[in-house]
């Protein structure tokens, strides 16, 4: 009969000696690293979820939301918009696939028909536009003058009227004649 218990972990080694130890697995099982995981982004603004899919390799979406979307509101978990142009059949619900599996939240997408901000790309054109205005001298005497003063806009310049200038017609018929002798 072979003994249980304690003495069930022994074994004869045969010459007669006492029993020795038989091997026991280790009461700890030793933990193999697991692999870190990282959280999944939960991004906090339009821009940011604009940022995930061109990081993500996801340039149709990216283009979509650059090109075609103007933002009605945001918040975490929820985008209203409405589109450019006619999107592309789809869009909105690969794009709620790819917030819902690449994010840490489920995501709400409403597409509406109240007017929204300019899509990120006009957005972004505004700002080039900004960029090179903020290099020009005179604003940028403009700038040193009143600190504090910001771009709020930059619109194509036309050509000044006579109104603009504040001339009239008399007067600049009397710019182009020929000056009088006086006798």
């Amino acid at each position: 009969a072979q003994p249980s218990g304690p003495k069930a972990r022994m074994q004869r080694t045969g010459t007669g000696d006492a029993p020795s130890p038989s091997p026991v697995p280790e009461a700890r099982a030793r933990r193999e690293p697991r692999p870190e995981t990282t959280a999944k982004p939960d991004p906090a603004t339009f821009e940011a979820v604009a940022r995930l899919t061109r990081e993500l390799g996801d340039g149709r979406l990216h283009r979509f939301l650059t090109e075609d979307v103007r933002l009605v509101r945001f918040e975490p978990g929820r985008i209203a918009f409405n589109t450019r142009g006619a999107a592309a059949a789809g869009m909105v619900q690969a794009l709620r696939d790819f917030l819902n599996g690449a994010t840490a939240r489920t995501w709400t997408l409403a597409v509406t028909s109240e007017s929204g901000r300019p899509t990120l790309e006009e957005q972004g054109a505004g700002d080039d536009l900004k960029a090179k205005a903020r290099e020009h001298p005179l604003v940028k005497a403009v700038m040193e003058t009143f600190p504090g003063a910001r771009i709020d806009e930059v619109r194509p310049a036309t050509a000044p009227t006579k109104e603009d200038v504040g001339e009239t017609s008399e007067d600049a018929a009397a710019e182009g004649a020929p000056e009088k002798e006086q006798d």
